[in-house]
């Protein structure tokens, strides 16, 4: 069964649509009826809306991403925005149109972007584990010298103001 809508061919639903029924309250006789034809709400059309903008940056931002041989289709869309953090995403992208060879060497968006992305992720794991805690300890070791200089700094001129005021010699050599 087709119904068209606004120049839109939609079909039976299946997984994505959403069928909504129009219930209309009829309070002469106490009873819920509904309309004679559902309406089909198409998900997918937001999901293509934001695909064809996603598409309108690439060609904007990113040219030679999108005339790569494979470029993006839907479900390649949604698939990396449901995996990466969207500004992860288009870094990568943005990173890619800087990457001479892209075209040449490379045929997908979709998998060169995931490639990317997972060597960037993997990256900052290795990057995270190679941070040594002992170097932290080093620098707080410094930080805490230093704070024991300045300390004894603030006791001795204390001691020194303290000894002047009972009048001992301040060490001057003036008598």
């Amino acid at each position: 069964m087709h119904k068209t809508t606004q120049n839109k061919t939609l079909t039976e639903p299946n997984e994505i649509d959403i069928i909504v029924i129009e219930q209309i309250n009829n309070p002469e006789a106490d009873e819920v009826s509904t309309a004679e034809s559902p309406i089909y709400i198409n998900i997918s059309d937001s999901i293509d809306i934001k695909f064809r903008r996603f598409r309108e940056w690439i060609d904007i931002n990113t040219p030679n991403v999108g005339k790569m041989r494979e470029p993006f289709s839907t479900t390649q869309y949604e698939r990396i925005f449901a995996e990466y953090p969207r500004e992860d995403v288009l870094n990568i992208l943005l990173a890619m149109e800087n990457y001479l060879p892209l075209r040449s060497k490379n045929k997908s968006a979709y998998l060169t972007a995931k490639n990317w992305l997972n060597r960037q992720r993997q990256q900052s794991a290795q990057r995270q584990s190679n941070f040594q805690p002992s170097k932290l300890g080093k620098v707080d070791k410094v930080l805490s010298v230093l704070k024991e200089i300045e300390n004894e700094q603030t006791t001795n001129f204390r001691g020194y103001q303290g000894a002047q005021m009972l009048g001992a010699d301040s060490g001057t050599g003036a008598e």
